[in-house]
């Protein structure tokens, strides 16, 4: 998680001048931006009930393979319409990622040690979400554009992506409290 959270909120924070660099007036970019929270808050509810129905590490496959394409557009983009379905996807995400870190953390280590398990889960998110916006911006002022570290958080999205796709039944692990 703490690629997703670096990559993610990286983009997020420094989505708005990234959008104004390739042309888009500031107005137009806060929409956009705006954009990609109404897709948090909607995909917090609509994951939420979809993680409670089916298996969460394939739901989460499914919204970060979503969140890829979204990074893609951002990527290769040319036009604004593009920017903001890559802010929707990438926005699923946001709304996504942490709400799959609670759930997956309960389920795969149970309830018995669950507040310092997710404490530790949580300072690697957390790293992930301050060392992001950072970096981001560091790489901005050494390459004068965005294009390098967007590469790097399509792999590391990736990577999270198909690591997810690994992760087992919920039971196998918490069969062993009892």
């Amino acid at each position: 998680m703490p690629c997703v959270a670096f990559s993610l909120n990286g983009i997020f924070s420094q989505l708005a001048a990234l959008l104004t660099d390739r042309g888009i007036d500031m107005t137009t970019a806060a929409l956009v931006v705006s954009t990609m929270g109404i897709s948090m808050l909607m995909a917090r509810v609509l994951i939420g009930y979809i993680v409670d129905k089916l298996f969460a590490p394939m739901v989460a496959v499914a919204v970060f393979i979503l969140v890829l394409a979204g990074v893609c557009l951002l990527i290769y983009g040319q036009h604004l319409s593009l920017y903001i379905i890559a802010a929707i996807l990438m926005g699923v995400g946001i709304g996504t990622e942490s709400d799959l870190m609670v759930f997956l953390t309960g389920r795969y280590f149970g309830l018995r040690h669950f507040g310092t398990i997710f404490s530790w889960v949580f300072i690697a998110h957390m790293t992930g979400t301050s060392l992001g916006p950072y970096i981001m911006g560091s790489s901005y002022d050494l390459h004068g554009n965005y294009i390098p570290i967007l590469q790097v958080c399509l792999g590391l999205l990736a990577l999270s992506t198909v690591l997810f796709a690994f992760l087992g039944r919920y039971d196998q692990y918490t069969r062993r409290e009892k």
